[in-house]
């Protein structure tokens, strides 16, 4: 009371206890917010490290596509070589078809021409060889080789030697005319038969031998030129399958 009684302040009452409860609740947000900020920095650092093995991950990923990636455009540079050579081998072998396709058919035309000759000048010495046949197929003929030697041996009456040497004499200028113009040994040797008074079986024998040889010579240039119109279709059938290996590899 003596005390209170000489305070020049007045009465005194002390605020400790409400301090150290300020101060008490300070410290208490203090490390509710330190507890919160560290979970915070916690969820942080955890996200943090998922999102960087995320991004490893794809990282490696990444890596692994780009290393196939080189791996596949030294696959496809490779590739592309390879093609460009394939390319130029074809076109190479291209050219020589095609020269060669031009030089067949060159051939061709000249063959086709020869034949077209042949087969007029074989037509023409069958004719030939069928009037002769006519001829010395005739009566009068007939007559004449049958009785040869009797009527080369007459000489009583000259028309009757001209008149039954008339077949054989026409036999010899038409076979003879056919040598001269096809020059054929075998038309040749078959004139002479008929002027020398051959038997007519030799001579009609002969004639039918050398119709089988034209014969067979006929089929073996029908035969030459199917070869070569079959070789003509095979080009042109390669010349197509290259072309469209060259589109393809373009």
């Amino acid at each position: 009371a003596a005390q209170v009684g000489n305070n020049p302040f007045g009465d005194y009452a002390p605020q400790s206890t409400q301090i150290q409860g300020i101060l008490k609740g300070m410290y208490d947000t203090f490390v509710g917010d330190m507890e919160k900020a560290n979970a915070k920095e916690a969820d942080s650092q955890k996200a943090f490290e998922e999102l960087m093995a995320t991004k490893l991950r794809e990282l490696q990923t990444l890596q692994e596509t780009l290393k196939q990636q080189e791996l596949d455009e030294a696959t496809k540079t490779q590739t592309l070589a390879e093609s460009e050579e394939l390319l130029d081998a074809t076109k190479a072998q291209l050219e020589a078809d095609e020269n060669f396709f031009d030089i067949t058919k060159s051939a061709c035309q000249v063959k086709a021409s020869e034949w077209s000759e042949r087969v007029r000048l074989r037509t023409m010495e069958l004719q030939g060889v069928s009037k002769a046949i006519e001829i010395l197929s005739s009566p009068e003929a007939v007559k004449t080789f049958t009785n040869a030697t009797t009527t080369f041996v007459q000489l009583s009456s000259v028309t009757h030697h001209r008149s039954s040497t008339e077949g054989p004499r026409k036999a010899y200028k038409s076979l003879s005319g056919l040598a001269r113009r096809f020059h054929n040994l075998n038309l040749a040797e078959l004139a002479a038969r008929v002027k020398s008074g051959g038997h007519f079986d030799k001579v009609i024998t002969s004639i039918d031998t050398m119709m089988e040889v034209l014969r067979a010579e006929e089929q073996s240039d029908i035969e030459h030129r199917d070869r070569c119109e079959n070789a003509d279709g095979k080009n042109a059938n390669d010349m197509e399958d290259l072309s469209h290996a060259i589109d393809k590899t373009g």
